[in-house]
């Protein structure tokens, strides 16, 4: 047998316990209620936020004020970018609790048998963590793209083309004497960048994915459930909060906020959305090497 052969041999192996953790751990999730209704409220508040955004209302609803000031206060209150952009801020400011929620009891929920119904049958560590791992960030972003990609195309599809409404802005403009009225008019008017949105949709899906990471490697290192959430939980928010208060360009969620009208409306520069995801991309390896390489060593 040559050298291929055995690759593919040993890949072939490694695959199929690996294939298995990973099937079986989804179709447990799709029995989850957490999930059931993570998926539910965020279908709900997407649809709402679409109609709000949509509709001209004499008056804002009270509630959507509070939220808007919570989730946003810079943020424009007019302009086809905004439901999109409330939309991607509810994933990281409240939706991230349910995700560290499914991935904070991925492994924590079977320690009691994975020694003796799954290990003692030729699947390593690495391959059950590897497994669980897949399948919980397969869940979340799934998740996450059922409602979002539907919402933004909804949103983006509804825009006003920009060239269209320029002339209209500009007389606009020049009859009114609010200083005010013309950003508004333009804010309006502005249609939404596709290569901007989906710069935007890949930033928030990978944080999502390494919230998911994060749980799922506290999952790995604590015996109890409720501390590997607990503590999940805890590091999530208190990094986002240390990375505002500190300032750091371009990794600050309250900077990440403030940038996605632009983002969205697309003024950005490429190169710096490619290396924030590929900083995203890099740290999510590095925390799945981490804990598998820790996880690993509990067999010692």
């Amino acid at each position: 047998m040559g050298f291929r052969e055995r690759l593919i041999a040993r890949l072939h192996s490694w695959l199929l316990p690996y294939a298995a953790v990973v099937g079986a751990d989804l179709a447990a999730l799709a029995r989850s209620w957490v999930l059931r209704a993570w998926f539910v409220l965020t279908a709900l508040v997407a649809i709402y936020t679409i109609m709000q955004g949509s509709v001209a209302l004499p008056l804002e609803l009270p509630a959507r004020q509070v939220v808007s000031a919570f989730l946003s206060p810079d943020m424009p209150q007019k302009g086809p970018a905004r439901p999109i952009a409330e939309l991607l801020e509810w994933y990281l400011l409240v939706w991230v609790t349910f995700v560290i929620i499914l991935a904070g009891g991925a492994i924590t929920s079977e320690l009691g048998v994975v020694a003796d119904s799954i290990l003692s049958r030729g699947i390593s560590r690495w391959q059950y963590l590897m497994g669980k791992w897949t399948a919980r960030v397969v869940a979340v972003l799934a998740v996450y793209m059922v409602v979002m990609i539907p919402a933004a195309a909804i949103v983006w599809l509804g825009g006003s083309p920009a060239s269209a409404a320029m002339p209209e802005v500009a007389g606009a403009a020049a009859e009114s004497f609010d200083s005010q009225a013309a950003p508004e008019l333009l804010l309006q008017s502005r249609r939404i960048d596709t290569k901007g949105l989906a710069f935007a949709l890949a930033h928030v899906a990978l944080l999502l994915a390494l919230v998911a990471t994060c749980g799922v490697a506290f999952s790995a290192t604590f015996e109890s459930t409720s501390l590997a959430i607990g503590v999940a939980w805890v590091t999530v928010y208190a990094t986002g909060l240390t990375l505002s208060l500190v300032g750091i360009p371009y990794l600050s969620p309250v900077e990440f906020f403030a940038r996605l009208p632009d983002l969205l409306s697309g003024r950005f520069v490429p190169a710096v959305q490619y290396w924030i995801l590929a900083i995203s991309l890099g740290t999510i390896v590095s925390i799945v090497t981490l804990s598998g390489i820790l996880f690993a060593r509990r067999d010692v």
